[in-house]
Protein backbone atom coordinates (compact mmCIF):
# COMPACT_ATOMS: atom_id res chain seq x y z
CA UNK A 1 0.00 0.00 0.00
CA UNK A 2 3.22 2.22 0.95
CA UNK A 3 4.52 2.02 -2.71
CA UNK A 4 0.76 2.45 -4.46
CA UNK A 5 0.33 5.50 -2.63
CA UNK A 6 3.77 6.87 -3.17
CA UNK A 7 3.18 6.23 -6.82
CA UNK A 8 0.01 7.84 -7.11
CA UNK A 9 1.60 10.75 -5.99
CA UNK A 10 4.82 10.54 -8.48
CA UNK A 11 1.69 10.43 -11.23
CA UNK A 12 0.00 13.22 -9.99
CA UNK A 13 3.08 15.65 -9.85
CA UNK A 14 4.43 13.98 -12.91
CA UNK A 15 1.18 15.91 -14.74
CA UNK A 16 2.01 19.00 -12.93
CA UNK A 17 5.07 18.88 -14.31
CA UNK A 18 3.58 18.24 -17.86
CA UNK A 19 1.28 20.84 -17.49
CA UNK A 20 4.15 23.58 -16.68
CA UNK A 21 5.95 21.95 -20.12
CA UNK A 22 2.79 22.80 -21.73
CA UNK A 23 1.70 25.74 -20.60
CA UNK A 24 5.44 27.12 -21.15
CA UNK A 25 4.45 26.73 -25.13
CA UNK A 26 1.48 28.24 -25.30
CA UNK A 27 0.39 30.76 -22.85
CA UNK A 28 0.49 33.83 -24.63
CA UNK A 29 3.85 36.26 -24.21
CA UNK A 30 4.38 39.57 -24.74
CA UNK A 31 6.90 40.96 -27.42
CA UNK A 32 9.44 41.82 -24.74
CA UNK A 33 11.79 45.17 -24.58
CA UNK A 34 12.38 46.26 -27.67
CA UNK A 35 16.34 45.91 -29.00
CA UNK A 36 16.15 49.33 -30.60
CA UNK A 37 13.72 52.14 -32.22
CA UNK A 38 14.35 52.91 -35.94
CA UNK A 39 15.23 56.37 -36.83
CA UNK A 40 12.68 57.02 -39.29
CA UNK A 41 12.44 60.68 -41.16
CA UNK A 42 8.81 61.60 -41.35
CA UNK A 43 7.16 60.49 -44.60
CA UNK A 44 9.47 57.20 -43.96
CA UNK A 45 8.15 53.90 -43.87
CA UNK A 46 9.28 50.07 -43.20
CA UNK A 47 8.79 47.99 -46.27
CA UNK A 48 10.02 44.71 -44.84
CA UNK A 49 13.19 42.32 -43.87
CA UNK A 50 15.47 41.92 -47.01
CA UNK A 51 15.39 38.37 -47.91
CA UNK A 52 18.88 36.80 -47.75
CA UNK A 53 20.45 39.52 -45.80
CA UNK A 54 20.37 41.18 -42.35
CA UNK A 55 18.68 44.37 -43.20
CA UNK A 56 15.18 46.10 -43.42
CA UNK A 57 14.52 48.36 -46.46
CA UNK A 58 12.47 51.64 -45.94
CA UNK A 59 10.82 54.12 -48.55
CA UNK A 60 10.84 57.88 -47.89
CA UNK A 61 8.67 59.94 -50.47
CA UNK A 62 8.27 63.22 -49.54
CA UNK A 63 5.87 65.31 -51.92
CA UNK A 64 8.62 68.24 -52.69
CA UNK A 65 10.99 66.18 -53.27
CA UNK A 66 9.09 64.65 -55.97
CA UNK A 67 10.96 60.91 -55.64
CA UNK A 68 11.60 58.17 -53.68
CA UNK A 69 14.55 57.55 -51.18
CA UNK A 70 15.11 53.92 -50.43
CA UNK A 71 17.35 53.05 -47.91
CA UNK A 72 19.16 49.65 -46.35
CA UNK A 73 19.07 49.83 -42.81
CA UNK A 74 21.46 47.33 -40.51
CA UNK A 75 18.95 44.66 -38.86
CA UNK A 76 20.76 44.63 -35.49
CA UNK A 77 20.81 47.96 -34.83
CA UNK A 78 19.05 50.12 -37.63
CA UNK A 79 21.97 52.28 -38.82
CA UNK A 80 21.98 53.34 -42.64
CA UNK A 81 24.21 50.97 -44.97
CA UNK A 82 22.74 52.28 -48.36
CA UNK A 83 20.96 55.31 -49.26
CA UNK A 84 19.38 55.26 -53.04
CA UNK A 85 18.24 58.36 -54.47
CA UNK A 86 14.78 56.92 -56.72
CA UNK A 87 15.08 58.97 -59.43
CA UNK A 88 12.05 58.64 -61.74
CA UNK A 89 9.95 57.18 -58.65
CA UNK A 90 7.49 60.27 -58.73
CA UNK A 91 3.41 58.17 -57.29
CA UNK A 92 2.20 61.07 -58.77
CA UNK A 93 3.59 59.86 -62.85
CA UNK A 94 4.72 56.51 -61.81
CA UNK A 95 3.56 53.63 -59.64
CA UNK A 96 6.28 51.55 -57.76
CA UNK A 97 6.70 48.31 -56.29
CA UNK A 98 9.68 46.95 -53.73
CA UNK A 99 10.42 43.15 -54.04
CA UNK A 100 11.12 42.30 -50.33
CA UNK A 101 12.14 39.31 -51.77
CA UNK A 102 14.26 39.99 -54.42
CA UNK A 103 15.40 42.83 -52.82
CA UNK A 104 14.57 45.66 -55.91
CA UNK A 105 12.67 48.67 -56.66
CA UNK A 106 10.64 48.24 -59.84
CA UNK A 107 9.48 51.63 -61.02
CA UNK A 108 7.20 51.86 -63.76
CA UNK A 109 3.99 53.62 -66.05
CA UNK A 110 0.98 53.94 -63.98
CA UNK A 111 -2.20 52.05 -65.56
CA UNK A 112 -4.92 54.79 -66.30
CA UNK A 113 -7.97 54.84 -64.10
CA UNK A 114 -10.62 52.09 -65.04
CA UNK A 115 -13.71 53.36 -67.10
CA UNK A 116 -16.21 52.54 -69.39
CA UNK A 117 -14.02 54.29 -72.15
CA UNK A 118 -12.35 51.89 -73.54
CA UNK A 119 -11.18 53.72 -76.34
CA UNK A 120 -9.89 56.69 -74.41
CA UNK A 121 -8.25 53.74 -72.47
CA UNK A 122 -6.40 52.73 -74.71
CA UNK A 123 -5.00 56.07 -76.06
CA UNK A 124 -4.14 56.69 -73.06
CA UNK A 125 -2.08 53.23 -72.95
CA UNK A 126 -0.34 53.91 -76.34
CA UNK A 127 0.97 57.36 -74.90
CA UNK A 128 2.76 55.36 -72.08
CA UNK A 129 6.31 54.59 -72.64
CA UNK A 130 6.67 51.81 -71.11
CA UNK A 131 9.92 52.47 -69.35
CA UNK A 132 10.59 50.30 -66.33
CA UNK A 133 13.60 51.78 -64.02
CA UNK A 134 15.06 49.12 -61.52
CA UNK A 135 17.12 49.65 -58.40
CA UNK A 136 18.82 46.48 -56.71
CA UNK A 137 18.76 47.28 -53.01
CA UNK A 138 21.51 45.47 -52.31
CA UNK A 139 24.05 47.47 -54.27
CA UNK A 140 22.28 50.08 -55.62
CA UNK A 141 22.96 49.79 -59.27
CA UNK A 142 20.23 51.02 -61.51
CA UNK A 143 18.80 49.79 -64.56
CA UNK A 144 16.69 51.06 -67.50
CA UNK A 145 14.60 48.77 -69.98
CA UNK A 146 12.52 50.44 -72.63
CA UNK A 147 9.14 49.86 -73.71
CA UNK A 148 7.94 46.69 -71.10
CA UNK A 149 4.84 47.75 -70.29
CA UNK A 150 2.95 48.20 -66.45
CA UNK A 151 4.29 45.73 -63.71
CA UNK A 152 1.42 43.40 -62.77
CA UNK A 153 3.49 41.01 -60.63
CA UNK A 154 6.48 39.91 -59.04
CA UNK A 155 7.51 36.14 -58.85
CA UNK A 156 7.75 34.64 -55.77
CA UNK A 157 10.80 32.78 -56.14
CA UNK A 158 12.80 34.34 -58.83
CA UNK A 159 13.30 37.87 -59.89
CA UNK A 160 11.01 38.32 -62.66
CA UNK A 161 7.71 40.33 -63.10
CA UNK A 162 5.00 40.23 -65.08
CA UNK A 163 4.18 43.02 -67.09
CA UNK A 164 1.40 44.12 -69.67
CA UNK A 165 1.85 46.30 -72.63
CA UNK A 166 -0.19 47.83 -74.89
CA UNK A 167 0.28 47.33 -78.80
CA UNK A 168 -1.48 47.86 -82.13
CA UNK A 169 -3.06 44.60 -82.45
CA UNK A 170 -4.20 44.54 -78.47
CA UNK A 171 -2.49 43.90 -74.90
CA UNK A 172 0.87 41.71 -74.65
CA UNK A 173 1.83 40.00 -71.36
CA UNK A 174 5.81 40.05 -71.26
CA UNK A 175 7.55 38.24 -68.48
CA UNK A 176 10.50 39.79 -67.76
CA UNK A 177 13.87 39.32 -65.66
CA UNK A 178 14.47 42.24 -63.62
CA UNK A 179 18.14 41.90 -63.20
CA UNK A 180 19.60 41.39 -66.50
CA UNK A 181 16.25 42.37 -68.87
CA UNK A 182 15.96 39.70 -70.73
CA UNK A 183 12.54 38.87 -71.71
CA UNK A 184 11.96 34.98 -70.42
CA UNK A 185 8.03 35.38 -72.08
CA UNK A 186 6.30 37.37 -74.54
CA UNK A 187 2.73 36.67 -75.68
CA UNK A 188 -0.26 38.16 -76.88
CA UNK A 189 -3.69 37.92 -74.85
CA UNK A 190 -6.81 37.80 -76.92
CA UNK A 191 -10.04 40.05 -75.84
CA UNK A 192 -7.88 41.18 -73.14
CA UNK A 193 -9.80 42.54 -70.01
CA UNK A 194 -7.33 44.95 -68.60
CA UNK A 195 -9.38 47.70 -69.01
CA UNK A 196 -12.08 46.48 -67.07
CA UNK A 197 -9.15 46.29 -64.51
CA UNK A 198 -8.49 42.18 -64.29
CA UNK A 199 -4.56 42.38 -64.66
CA UNK A 200 -2.19 39.26 -65.55
CA UNK A 201 -0.75 37.77 -62.23
CA UNK A 202 1.03 34.92 -61.30
CA UNK A 203 -0.02 31.80 -60.53
CA UNK A 204 2.63 30.59 -57.78
CA UNK A 205 5.91 29.33 -59.56
CA UNK A 206 4.83 27.84 -62.84
CA UNK A 207 1.65 29.48 -64.50
CA UNK A 208 0.32 33.26 -65.06
CA UNK A 209 -2.79 33.91 -65.50
CA UNK A 210 -4.80 36.40 -68.33
CA UNK A 211 -8.64 37.30 -68.17
CA UNK A 212 -9.90 37.74 -71.61
CA UNK A 213 -14.01 38.33 -71.85
CA UNK A 214 -16.71 36.05 -73.07
CA UNK A 215 -20.03 36.26 -74.13
CA UNK A 216 -20.87 35.75 -70.10
CA UNK A 217 -18.46 38.00 -68.72
CA UNK A 218 -14.87 37.45 -68.25
CA UNK A 219 -12.66 34.22 -68.00
CA UNK A 220 -9.28 33.19 -67.03
CA UNK A 221 -6.88 31.60 -68.83
CA UNK A 222 -4.11 29.30 -67.01
CA UNK A 223 -1.07 29.39 -68.63
CA UNK A 224 2.28 27.85 -68.47
CA UNK A 225 5.75 30.63 -68.10
CA UNK A 226 7.92 27.93 -69.67
CA UNK A 227 5.39 27.98 -72.98
CA UNK A 228 2.91 30.51 -72.78
CA UNK A 229 0.87 27.73 -73.55
CA UNK A 230 -3.26 27.94 -71.74
CA UNK A 231 -3.29 25.07 -69.62
CA UNK A 232 -7.02 25.27 -68.10
CA UNK A 233 -9.43 27.68 -68.21
CA UNK A 234 -11.24 29.08 -65.16
CA UNK A 235 -14.58 30.30 -64.76
CA UNK A 236 -13.96 33.66 -62.18
CA UNK A 237 -17.87 34.02 -61.93
CA UNK A 238 -18.63 31.30 -59.24
CA UNK A 239 -15.09 31.16 -57.76
CA UNK A 240 -12.12 32.89 -56.31
CA UNK A 241 -8.65 33.62 -57.81
CA UNK A 242 -6.73 30.80 -58.04
CA UNK A 243 -3.40 30.23 -56.50
CA UNK A 244 -0.27 28.33 -57.29
CA UNK A 245 2.53 26.05 -55.50
CA UNK A 246 5.84 25.03 -56.11
CA UNK A 247 5.29 21.76 -57.36
CA UNK A 248 2.82 23.38 -59.80
CA UNK A 249 -0.95 22.80 -58.18
CA UNK A 250 -3.51 25.05 -58.64
CA UNK A 251 -6.14 25.48 -55.78
CA UNK A 252 -9.12 27.98 -55.71
CA UNK A 253 -12.16 28.28 -53.75
CA UNK A 254 -15.37 27.62 -55.20
CA UNK A 255 -19.38 27.97 -54.56
CA UNK A 256 -22.01 27.20 -56.52
CA UNK A 257 -25.91 27.57 -56.11
CA UNK A 258 -26.35 23.95 -56.82
CA UNK A 259 -23.40 22.46 -54.94
CA UNK A 260 -22.08 23.02 -51.45
CA UNK A 261 -18.48 24.11 -52.73
CA UNK A 262 -15.30 24.40 -51.15
CA UNK A 263 -11.44 24.46 -51.49
CA UNK A 264 -10.32 22.81 -54.76
CA UNK A 265 -7.22 21.74 -55.65
CA UNK A 266 -5.70 20.42 -59.17
CA UNK A 267 -2.56 18.89 -60.18
CA UNK A 268 -1.56 19.79 -63.63
CA UNK A 269 0.54 16.91 -63.73
CA UNK A 270 -1.65 14.44 -63.91
CA UNK A 271 -5.04 16.54 -64.04
CA UNK A 272 -6.92 15.10 -61.29
CA UNK A 273 -9.27 17.48 -59.69
CA UNK A 274 -10.58 17.19 -55.74
CA UNK A 275 -12.42 18.95 -53.47
CA UNK A 276 -9.88 18.42 -50.41
CA UNK A 277 -11.90 20.97 -47.82
CA UNK A 278 -15.57 21.99 -47.15
CA UNK A 279 -16.80 25.01 -45.55
CA UNK A 280 -18.01 24.03 -41.84
CA UNK A 281 -22.00 24.57 -41.96
CA UNK A 282 -21.92 28.11 -40.53
CA UNK A 283 -19.63 29.11 -43.06
CA UNK A 284 -21.04 31.57 -46.21
CA UNK A 285 -17.80 33.44 -47.54
CA UNK A 286 -14.94 31.36 -49.35
CA UNK A 287 -12.79 34.26 -50.57
CA UNK A 288 -10.74 34.62 -47.37
CA UNK A 289 -7.71 33.29 -49.16
CA UNK A 290 -5.67 30.26 -49.05
CA UNK A 291 -1.75 29.91 -49.32
CA UNK A 292 0.18 27.24 -50.14
CA UNK A 293 3.59 25.99 -47.98
CA UNK A 294 6.75 26.18 -49.66
CA UNK A 295 7.44 22.57 -50.45
CA UNK A 296 3.66 22.54 -51.73
CA UNK A 297 2.70 19.53 -49.71
CA UNK A 298 -0.14 21.20 -47.25
CA UNK A 299 -2.50 24.29 -48.04
CA UNK A 300 -3.75 26.44 -45.53
CA UNK A 301 -7.69 26.72 -45.86
CA UNK A 302 -8.58 30.17 -44.46
CA UNK A 303 -12.03 30.74 -45.15
CA UNK A 304 -12.62 26.83 -44.09
CA UNK A 305 -10.73 27.06 -41.15
CA UNK A 306 -8.10 24.15 -41.70
CA UNK A 307 -4.72 23.41 -42.72
CA UNK A 308 -4.98 20.14 -45.23
CA UNK A 309 -2.06 17.77 -46.11
CA UNK A 310 -2.65 17.28 -49.58
CA UNK A 311 -0.70 13.71 -49.89
CA UNK A 312 -4.24 12.88 -48.01
CA UNK A 313 -6.15 15.49 -48.31
CA UNK A 314 -6.58 15.01 -44.51
CA UNK A 315 -6.72 18.20 -42.22
CA UNK A 316 -3.84 18.37 -39.90
CA UNK A 317 -5.26 20.96 -37.99
CA UNK A 318 -8.94 22.65 -37.58
CA UNK A 319 -10.01 26.03 -35.83
CA UNK A 320 -12.35 26.21 -33.83
CA UNK A 321 -15.71 28.53 -33.79
CA UNK A 322 -13.28 30.97 -32.22
CA UNK A 323 -10.52 31.25 -33.96
CA UNK A 324 -9.86 31.68 -37.83
CA UNK A 325 -6.73 31.44 -39.48
CA UNK A 326 -4.77 34.38 -41.72
CA UNK A 327 -1.34 34.33 -43.66
CA UNK A 328 1.84 36.03 -42.15
CA UNK A 329 3.37 36.34 -45.92
CA UNK A 330 2.63 38.04 -49.30
CA UNK A 331 4.49 35.76 -51.53
CA UNK A 332 7.63 37.77 -52.61
CA UNK A 333 6.19 40.80 -51.50
CA UNK A 334 5.78 41.44 -47.64
CA UNK A 335 7.07 38.60 -44.72
CA UNK A 336 9.05 35.86 -45.72
CA UNK A 337 7.79 33.16 -43.51
CA UNK A 338 5.94 31.17 -45.72
CA UNK A 339 6.14 27.98 -43.40
CA UNK A 340 4.50 29.55 -40.52
CA UNK A 341 0.41 30.81 -40.57
CA UNK A 342 -0.83 33.09 -37.75
CA UNK A 343 -4.55 32.22 -36.09
CA UNK A 344 -5.88 34.85 -34.67
CA UNK A 345 -8.11 33.16 -31.25
CA UNK A 346 -10.95 34.83 -29.54
CA UNK A 347 -11.58 33.69 -25.42
CA UNK A 348 -14.80 33.92 -23.92
CA UNK A 349 -14.57 34.09 -20.04
CA UNK A 350 -18.19 33.98 -18.60
CA UNK A 351 -19.18 34.35 -14.81
CA UNK A 352 -23.69 34.03 -14.61
CA UNK A 353 -24.45 37.30 -16.60
CA UNK A 354 -21.00 38.85 -17.01
CA UNK A 355 -18.33 38.18 -20.11
CA UNK A 356 -15.56 39.13 -21.51
CA UNK A 357 -13.53 38.58 -24.72
CA UNK A 358 -9.69 37.98 -24.85
CA UNK A 359 -8.09 37.85 -28.07
CA UNK A 360 -4.48 36.09 -28.50
CA UNK A 361 -2.72 35.43 -31.65
CA UNK A 362 -0.94 32.12 -32.36
CA UNK A 363 1.89 31.19 -34.53
CA UNK A 364 1.54 27.82 -36.06
CA UNK A 365 3.69 25.50 -38.86
CA UNK A 366 3.03 25.35 -42.15
CA UNK A 367 3.86 21.87 -42.04
CA UNK A 368 1.87 19.97 -39.38
CA UNK A 369 -0.01 22.87 -37.90
CA UNK A 370 1.84 22.80 -34.56
CA UNK A 371 1.71 25.70 -32.17
CA UNK A 372 5.06 27.36 -32.07
CA UNK A 373 4.43 30.49 -30.14
CA UNK A 374 1.46 32.57 -29.24
CA UNK A 375 1.54 36.27 -28.40
CA UNK A 376 -0.84 39.25 -26.98
CA UNK A 377 -0.49 40.58 -29.91
CA UNK A 378 -0.72 40.19 -33.98
CA UNK A 379 2.69 39.98 -35.76
CA UNK A 380 1.57 38.93 -39.27
CA UNK A 381 3.82 40.27 -41.82
CA UNK A 382 6.04 41.28 -39.27
CA UNK A 383 9.15 39.27 -39.05
CA UNK A 384 12.08 38.02 -41.25
CA UNK A 385 12.45 35.17 -42.85
CA UNK A 386 14.89 33.53 -40.32
CA UNK A 387 12.21 34.53 -37.49
CA UNK A 388 14.60 35.88 -35.57
CA UNK A 389 13.43 39.60 -35.31
CA UNK A 390 10.04 41.48 -35.71
CA UNK A 391 8.98 45.31 -35.89
CA UNK A 392 5.95 46.14 -34.04
CA UNK A 393 2.93 47.68 -35.57
CA UNK A 394 4.19 51.07 -34.87
CA UNK A 395 7.24 49.91 -37.44
CA UNK A 396 9.88 51.62 -35.39
CA UNK A 397 10.41 49.19 -32.48
CA UNK A 398 12.15 45.98 -33.60
CA UNK A 399 11.88 42.95 -30.97
CA UNK A 400 13.89 39.87 -31.02
CA UNK A 401 12.30 36.54 -31.48
CA UNK A 402 10.87 33.89 -30.08
CA UNK A 403 9.61 36.25 -27.77
CA UNK A 404 10.21 35.84 -23.88
CA UNK A 405 8.19 33.72 -21.38
CA UNK A 406 5.86 35.47 -19.70
CA UNK A 407 7.45 33.77 -16.11
CA UNK A 408 5.33 35.61 -13.99
CA UNK A 409 1.78 34.22 -15.39
CA UNK A 410 3.86 30.76 -16.07
CA UNK A 411 4.43 31.09 -12.13
CA UNK A 412 0.53 32.00 -11.44
CA UNK A 413 -0.58 28.75 -13.77
CA UNK A 414 1.55 26.35 -11.99
CA UNK A 415 1.01 27.46 -8.59
CA UNK A 416 -2.94 27.28 -9.09
CA UNK A 417 -2.56 23.83 -10.98
CA UNK A 418 -0.43 22.74 -7.13
CA UNK A 419 -2.48 24.34 -5.12
CA UNK A 420 -4.85 20.83 -4.56
CA UNK A 421 -2.17 18.64 -5.36
CA UNK A 422 -0.48 20.25 -2.04
CA UNK A 423 -3.87 21.19 -0.28
CA UNK A 424 -4.70 17.26 -0.25
CA UNK A 425 -0.93 16.39 0.85
CA UNK A 426 -1.20 18.59 3.66
CA UNK A 427 -4.74 17.09 4.96
CA UNK A 428 -3.67 14.00 4.65
CA UNK A 429 -0.50 14.14 6.37
CA UNK A 430 -2.48 16.18 9.10
CA UNK A 431 -5.50 12.96 9.33
CA UNK A 432 -1.76 10.58 9.67
CA UNK A 433 -0.39 13.13 12.57
CA UNK A 434 -3.68 13.25 14.24
CA UNK A 435 -4.58 9.40 13.83
CA UNK A 436 -0.73 8.76 15.57
CA UNK A 437 -1.77 10.97 18.36
CA UNK A 438 -4.88 8.95 19.09
CA UNK A 439 -2.84 6.23 18.70
CA UNK A 440 -0.26 7.01 21.46
CA UNK A 441 -2.90 8.56 24.18
CA UNK A 442 -4.55 5.19 23.19
CA UNK A 443 -1.23 3.15 24.09
CA UNK A 444 -0.90 5.27 27.09
CA UNK A 445 -4.33 4.89 28.56
CA UNK A 446 -4.06 1.07 28.46
CA UNK A 447 -0.76 1.04 30.07
CA UNK A 448 -1.84 2.83 33.04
Amino acid sequence: MKWLNRCIWLAAWGVWIACGFGLYRGLPRELGPALYKLSLRPNEKVRGFLHGSPSIITREYGPAAGHAVFRRRNAANGDIELEVQGDGFDPRNWAYDVSIRHGLAIGHDQLPSVSNDVVGFAIQRAKQSGDVRVIDLRSGERCLFKGIGCLTGVHETRPWGLFCKYVDDGERVIILDLRTGSRILETKTPNSTVADGWLPHFIGGHHFGVFITSKDGSDLQIRSIATGNVVMMYDQRESSHPIGSSLGDIAWYERKKEVTGGLFVQRLATGEQSLVHKPPPHSWGLRKGAFFSEDGRTILSCSTGALIDLATNKPLWEGTGNDWSYTGYEKATSSLEPDRFFVEEKWQIRYESWSEFVKTYAVRSMKDGTLVFRTWDSMARDANEDYLLAYAKDGVRVHRLPPPVDWRLLTICQTVLATPLVLLWSLLKWRRRRAARRHARASADSHV
